[in-house]
């Protein structure tokens, strides 16, 4: 055993990109069959779909290939509610999947698959109820732009010219520096104090470990180093911060998991991003921690 390695939740999460892919979707039910490796689907995908004007016909060819073996796939549970628990027990969340709704999850595929069912038919019911919740709680996209833009003034503020440039060029490399850096765990400890008004040593605490909350500012953080001296930004279409938003909830997912199927190259940026930063950020906890027991032992 690799004590070095971070640990990751044995899933691959899908986003909404990928579910028509047929042979990136087949080729992880196979292994979901035979490795155990199964598919996560984050709430975030099926709230994609719920806004859509005809959602069934959505779902349906959303989570047609899905639905040849529900028993490879399971339900996220929302990254809100990850956060939440994280900030009252002061640790990393150690468990991503919500088995009641996996369950839900898996008889619709099931009815979608043959065109009914009781599933399918209370969610049809529940529908228009579900949409106006998803639309006043999720797809402000207003307020998503704001949100967005705010953290971006604060992140980019603090690049210089030369790392802009760089960052608009493509380097990769010194993006996932800037996420590791023990700068960027100061400014995420004290950002999540104040913006989700938590507890400013629960917030340190977070920002330092390898929780969902980390990961949630590791995240928001790339994605406004890549906007910073862009003025595109505050020009751009408030649907798309939401659309923004909505991705990096997938991204923060798949970083704790083994893998993410994506088509978004974009998305796909900030995910290799965060994972590099994640990984780098665990092996100095695990450094420190050998250095820690050593001088206990010597001492």
């Amino acid at each position: 055993m690799n004590l070095s390695a971070r640990p990751l939740f044995p899933h691959v999460v899908i986003d909404q990109s990928a579910l028509r892919d047929e042979q990136l979707v087949r080729e992880a039910l196979v292994r979901a069959r035979h490795q155990d490796r199964l598919i996560l689907l984050p709430d975030v995908a099926l709230l994609e779909m719920v806004k859509a004007k005809n959602w069934e016909l959505m779902f349906r060819r959303n989570l047609r290939l899905l639905g040849e073996y529900p028993a490879g796939v399971v339900a996220g549970r929302g990254l809100g509610e990850l956060m939440r628990e994280e900030v009252k027990s002061v640790v990393s969340v150690e468990e991503i999947v919500d088995h009641e709704i996996t369950g839900d999850l898996r008889r619709l595929l099931q009815n979608l698959k043959v065109g009914a069912g009781p599933t399918l038919d209370e969610f049809r019911a529940n529908y228009e109820a579900v949409k106006r919740e998803v639309i006043d709680s999720r797809l402000n996209h207003m307020k998503n732009k704001k949100t967005l833009a705010a953290y971006q003034d604060s992140v980019g503020s603090g690049l210089k010219e030369e790392q802009i440039e760089a960052l608009k060029a493509g380097d990769d490399a010194l993006l996932q520096g800037l996420l590791a850096s023990d700068n960027t765990t100061r400014f995420i400890g004290n950002h999540l104090s104040m913006t989700q008004d938590w507890p400013i040593l629960h917030s340190w605490c977070l920002a330092r470990v390898d929780s969902f909350s980390a990961h949630f500012s590791l995240c928001r953080t790339a994605t406004s180093f890549l906007w910073a001296g862009r003025p595109e930004l505050q020009g751009m279409a408030a649907k798309k911060a939401t659309n923004e938003m909505l991705d990096g909830e997938y991204i923060v997912l798949a970083s704790k998991c083994e893998g993410f199927l994506t088509r978004d190259k974009g998305a796909k940026r900030i995910y290799e991003a965060v994972r590099a930063a994640a990984d780098e950020r665990w092996a100095r906890l695990v450094s420190e921690a050998w250095e820690d027991e050593s001088d206990s032992v010597e001492g």
